[in-house]
């Protein structure tokens, strides 16, 4: 007994699969498949303590637009993990996605604005 291949049934399943695809909760959230949100504006910023307001005012949709939008991704680069894009499926690096990210980032490690020392620099 063979079975016959059928391309054309598999083909429409594979449609049917596909436009089945755009129902998914996150195909319909509006950040998915968006350009990042604007990174902070540190333009008039003289102080750590301005730079930090303006990344909390950023963090919160960066965060989201970052989850709806990559997914971490344990067999990427032989099993050492990484992140793959929910959009176009590219497989990229944690530290690629971290360094995007860090402008983003709140945190007692801020980075030099001005003359102003980055923390760590100041410990003895």
């Amino acid at each position: 007994m063979t079975d016959a291949f059928d391309g054309d049934a598999i083909s429409q399943a594979d449609r049917e699969f596909l436009d089945s695809l755009n129902n998914h909760p996150l195909m319909q959230h509006p950040l998915y498949s968006v350009p990042p949100p604007p990174r902070p504006n540190y333009n008039g910023c003289t102080t750590v303590a301005e730079r930090t307001v303006r990344q909390r005012a950023c963090f919160p949709t960066a965060l989201d637009w970052m989850l709806i939008n990559y997914a971490y991704y344990a067999d990427a680069f032989m099993g050492k993990g990484g992140i793959i894009s929910l959009v176009d499926g590219k497989i990229g690096t944690i530290a690629g996605l971290r360094g995007f990210m860090q402008p983003y980032t709140i945190g007692k490690k801020a980075r030099t604005v001005g003359s102003i020392k980055h923390p760590s620099s100041m410990r003895g």
